[in-house]
């Protein structure tokens, strides 16, 4: 993670309670009970049970004043100072605790005034007022010490020593800690032990020791367990979250967060839960999906504003600022880092202050402002010199390395790594890659190529390490996404020493995980991989929670679309956004789950030239593009070898291009706009090859497309006599190379006994070229076809297991924000169960054991990815209805990549299945050509949408078989 867990735990005192909580843990010195009621409120404050601890206390103190027991009354002020501000009523608190203090004095209470010091302390201090805190603490130790109470006196100074931590003096901030577990120990004080032992677990994993802290953070967390200290358990569990982030356990993490969530919820523990969600935020950014991470840090926002918590806003206003700049917002970004800045410099919250200074920097870089990000890396570099750690250190260098790079200066980036060589290990497994990543790119820029290739193998080796401690699923592939940079530097770097075959090598290995990694999850045996009942029981429940939202949702009047694509209402927005979070709930919990072991699945490993070259069919050819900042690179694979092309147009470039041609096609607009863009792209991506002779013979491409280039229709890019490529090839696509050869090895035993073809038109009267189309097919290849109601969830489940070929003439919805509910709409059954709702969604697409050869998704945007529709999906297009089917098990899927008209999407696929010869790539070319002949059809609108994805070869159900 980013910046760790700041929360530390407090120790405090009062005379009906010892235990509170801040952003560190603290121990607590209860005196005796007084009576059953007071035993009982106490029990509830350290439980957790805040607000019932409050109302027993408000009885007793009414009942103290009413006895003239002011005394008493003075206690139970401060106890209930103590309970304010654990409920975030800070102003309340001050004012309780100001009047307890008062008390005291008048009544020469000296054994209490500690107590009332350290209260007021632990105010000032949650609401980052270190100045007034560190008044505070002075007056507690000297209070302690004016009655002998050493253990008061350690606790006051373990008080300070969070002071200390948060300006950055971590080893005054050690010495505090250590003195306070001492006498606490000593005294049994298993309470402040616990909260002790959590803040020495946290300077640990500060330090960049977080081995250490894990034996810390299991002896307290066991005691915070026998004392019934929920906050310190709570605590407990998020210190350990960080030091799991630290060690490269991203999974073991996000686990040990959602328990520490759970419980800070089930008690009120509302810092605590900011701060929660704040770390889930810095795992997604950690992993690439900053998307995610925004939502959380908006949720930790939210609480921080309402509590008025100055160094956590601060906090959460930097890891905003981080996210915002990597998804391309660089003015919100570098808003947010100088108010992060200010924040911090209000509060004295140096080693932070080192953090943003950093961040600024980098956001100067990247505009161009040379001077104004040196300036900031030079007060960040003051900074880390001042705090003398080398956490500290580590982290100035790093940073002022990747303020060089950004500014092209590699004689300085190398020298700030060279500088800091034995400290950057202290940050941890995690940022291993960067360090090489950035010394690569330096040693490139210098021409010292062979530094340069050992530097980029050392950064992506420590990648593909981290890679491989996230379970299969989106967040494994957001991470390869996010560092995709890396992979490309050393492509480059392998291609300027002519090592043509090794930088084929990794740029596979940059792309097309997503299905590999989604094949692993998906083919598990679910039988033979129990989870616990508890996370079946809350996905169920969220499973639940979605179908009923989404039923609400057409009851009050859903309008079906003529199209066949996704429709939504803004009059409803209040359901839409609570189903949106379900569904955002019920994905994060699917990130939870752990790795099972992997399976050797179509190109788990790397890809070998030889083995592509060998798993190509006679006249066939694969095309795959590798697109950087500066320039595409395009590798041809054919019977004669690897050649490598390179064009320069950056990928900057290509996507404007790719969104044009995209945008104007799926309007179905049609002129000298439309021919020019085509026929740019036509030059980028296939003239450079067949210039070079490097097509000839070929009549079949299998494309691998990289980045915009997934959404681009190659069938109709134009050559230079105007012709759309399809005239001249057939095209396929793969995620990865190394999946062709996986594919064609992997042979498909016979489909099951029972029907061969099952054609599905479950909504005739919504979209009535759906029956003429079903009827059509079914007229070629045979089989079943169901129709309306008869088209539902378990018969396109059960026809998808048994079948050869499967057809579904529906609708096709992309979920933007929600990618693992995209669906396909089938008739609803009766049973009222999520596999008989009519919505057949990607989550469930992906526990499917599909026997099909072939499936025809004939709906809308069905191999349309996320990253098309915003700025904040910027991972691999996993999530695609297309890609869940092979997933699952189909050899061959075509999809479509924009909503398609339904006339023309019923000719399209009668076409298809009239030319079939026993191979799905070229049915769907000769369909094409057909169509490009056709009036009526001609234009790339109602063709050029539909794409093949798979290895070719599919056997599609005939007729006569």
């Amino acid at each position: 993670m980013s910046s760790g867990r700041v929360a530390l735990l407090a120790v405090v005192a009062c005379s009906a309670c010892e235990r509170g909580a801040g952003k560190s843990l603290a121990p607590a010195t209860a005196p005796p009970a007084r009576g059953a009621p007071s035993a009982r409120a106490d029990s509830l404050y350290h439980s957790g049970s805040f607000e019932e601890a409050r109302r027993l206390w408000t009885i007793q103190l009414d009942s103290a004043w009413g006895r003239g027991d002011s005394a008493e009354a003075a206690r139970l002020l401060t106890a209930l100072g103590l309970t304010a501000r654990q409920l975030g009523d800070y102003d309340g608190a001050r004012r309780l605790l100001e009047h307890s203090l008062d008390l005291k004095r008048r009544l020469d209470m000296r054994h209490d005034l500690f107590r009332s010091h350290n209260a007021l302390g632990l105010l000032a201090w949650t609401r980052g007022d270190l100045s007034a805190a560190t008044r505070h603490f002075d007056d507690a130790a000297a209070a302690a010490l004016a009655v002998d109470d050493s253990l008061g006196a350690a606790k006051a100074a373990g008080n300070m020593a969070q002071v200390h931590h948060d300006r950055g003096e971590p080893f005054l901030a050690r010495d505090g800690f250590g003195r306070l577990a001492d006498m606490s120990r000593a005294a049994g004080d298993t309470v402040a032990l616990a909260r002790t032992l959590i803040n020495l677990a946290m300077l640990e994993i500060r330090l960049g020791d977080p081995l250490s802290a894990v034996a810390r953070l299991g002896e307290a967390r066991q005691l915070g367990r026998a004392t019934g200290d929920a906050e310190a358990e709570e605590n407990a569990l998020g210190q350990l979250a960080t030091a799991h982030a630290a060690m490269g356990r991203p999974q073991e993490a996000l686990a040990t967060l959602d328990t520490a969530l759970v419980l800070a919820q089930r008690h009120g523990l509302r810092r605590q839960v900011a701060e929660d969600w704040k770390l889930l935020g810095d795992l997604y950014a950690d992993a690439g999906d900053h998307r995610r991470a925004l939502d959380h840090y908006a949720r930790a926002q939210e609480v921080n504003t309402e509590l008025g918590l100055l160094e956590e806003s601060a906090n959460a206003s930097a890891v905003q600022a981080a996210s915002y700049g990597v998804l391309g917002h660089p003015d919100t970004a570098l808003a947010r880092a100088r108010h992060a800045l200010a924040l911090h410099e209000r509060g004295g919250f140096r080693r932070a202050q080192l953090d943003d200074h950093l961040l600024i920097a980098e956001f100067l870089a990247s505009g161009r402002d040379a001077v104004g990000a040196q300036a900031h890396v030079a007060a960040a570099t003051r900074l880390a010199d001042s705090l003398a750690t080398p956490v500290a250190a580590a982290t100035a260098a790093l940073g002022s390395a990747r303020v060089a790079s950004l500014l092209d200066q590699p004689e300085s980036t190398l020298a700030a790594l060279d500088a800091a060589a034995g400290v950057l290990p202290q940050l941890g497994e995690a940022a291993r890659w960067e360090p090489e990543a950035l010394r690569a790119r330096a040693c490139a820029r210098l021409g010292r190529l062979a530094e340069a290739e050992e530097a980029g193998r050392r950064a992506v080796a420590a990648i593909e390490r981290h890679r491989g401690a996230y379970a299969p699923g989106p967040l494994r592939t957001s991470l390869l996404s996010s560092r995709a940079g890396v992979y490309a530097d050393l492509v480059v770097v392998l291609l300027r020493q002519d090592k043509q075959g090794d930088a084929f090598r990794v740029a596979d290995a940059a792309r097309g995980r997503a299905l590999l990694d989604q094949l692993a999850a998906a083919r598990r045996d679910i039988a033979q991989t129990p989870r616990p009942a508890a996370e079946l029981l809350e996905l169920d429940r969220l499973l639940r929670e979605i179908d009923a939202l989404t039923a609400q949702l057409r009851t009050l009047g859903d309008v079906v679309p003529t199209e066949r694509g996704a429709y939504a209402d803004d009059s409803r927005r209040s359901m839409v956004d609570r189903l949106a979070r379900a569904r955002r709930e019920y994905e994060a919990r699917l990130d939870r789950i752990p790795a099972a072991p992997e399976f050797a699945l179509l190109g788990s490993t790397p890809a070998d030239p030889e083995q592509v070259r060998a798993a190509l069919a006679p006249g066939e050819a694969l095309l795959e593009y590798f697109a950087t900042a500066e320039a595409l690179h395009l590798f041809v694979v054919s019977a004669s070898g690897v050649v490598h092309v390179e064009r320069a147009t950056g990928r900057a470039e290509l996507a404007a291009k790719v969104r044009l041609a995209r945008d104007l096609v799926s309007r179905n607009e049609r002129g000298t706009r439309v021919v020019r863009v085509l026929g740019s792209l036509y030059d980028d991506l296939l003239a450079p090859a067949a210039r070079r002779g490097l097509l000839d013979g070929a009549e079949r491409l299998v494309v691998v497309p990289h980045g915009p280039l997934a959404y681009v229709p190659f069938a109709a890019l134009l050559d230079s006599a105007g012709q759309p490529a399809v005239r001249r090839f057939a095209f396929a696509t793969l995620p990865s190379a190394s999946a062709l050869p996986a594919l064609r090895r992997t042979g498909r035993a016979a489909s099951p006994a029972g029907a061969q073809a099952f054609v599905l038109a479950p909504l005739p009267d919504a979209l009535p070229a759906t029956w003429r189309e079903a009827s059509s097919v079914r007229t070629v290849i045979g089989g079943r076809m169901l129709l309306g109601p008869a088209a539902s969830e378990p018969a396109a489940r059960a026809a998808l297991a048994s079948a050869r070929t499967v057809h579904l003439a529906t609708h096709g919805s992309m979920n933007v924000e929600n990618p693992m509910f995209s669906r396909l709409d089938l008739a609803p059954g009766t049973t009222g169960s999520p596999e008989d709702d009519g919505r057949l969604e990607i989550h469930e697409v992906l526990g499917l054991g599909i026997a099909a050869e072939l499936v025809f998704l004939s709906g809308c945007e069905t191999g349309r990815g996320s990253a098309w529709h915003t700025d904040f999906a910027r991972t691999e297009d996993y999530a695609t209805l297309a890609q869940a089917f092979l997933y699952a098990g189909a050899r061959n899927v075509v999809a479509t990549l924009w909503r398609v008209e339904d006339a023309g999407a019923a000719r399209m696929a009668e076409r298809f299945y009239q030319d079939a010869n026993g191979d799905a790539v070229l049915a769907l070319a000769k369909a094409q050509r057909a169509s490009l002949d056709d009036p009526e059809f001609s234009a790339p609108y109602y063709w050029a949408s539909y794409i093949v994805m798979g290895a070719g070869g599919a056997r599609i159900a005939r007729r006569s078989e």
